[in-house]
């Protein structure tokens, strides 16, 4: 089964869950496992992080981002202070910059990924597409 999600939607999504406002953000995928995520800080301080997918493990998602020295820090000084709202299933290390997203410790979608499998994650110029498959 496939199924694609705009990044519009991903965006408004984040917006409504959080309250984050998604204005300053661009999403664009350059490879099919590379997103590139565009942040405006202020007119100063343009962002872009690169978000590499490297394997999908057991409905786990192991991501690499690439990004300035100086978004390095920021992020590292995020995480720092933010740790305690970090979702349960979601793993940061920002020395390394890496990201593990396990799906079946996430509030959002365990009840999704206990019958089903996650093929591939595909990154499209305007979309992201799921590979699944019931189990």
């Amino acid at each position: 089964m496939q199924i694609e999600i705009s990044y519009a939607e991903l965006l408004w999504l984040l917006q409504h869950k959080t309250g984050v406002n998604t204005d300053a953000i661009n999403m664009c995928g350059v490879e099919s496992n590379t997103l590139h995520v565009n942040y405006k800080i202020s007119s100063l301080l343009p962002t872009t992080i690169a978000i590499q997918l490297c394997s999908i493990e057991n409905n786990s998602l192991y991501f690499f981002y690439n990004c300035s020295m100086a978004t390095s820090l920021v992020i590292k000084g995020l995480i720092t202070s933010l740790q305690n709202k970090v979702p349960q299933g979601i793993s940061i290390d920002a020395t390394n910059q890496r990201i593990i997203v396990n799906l079946l410790d996430l509030d959002v979608s365990k009840e999704i990924f206990q019958n089903m499998h996650l093929c591939n994650l595909i990154f499209k110029i305007n979309s992201l597409q799921l590979e699944l498959k019931f189990v």
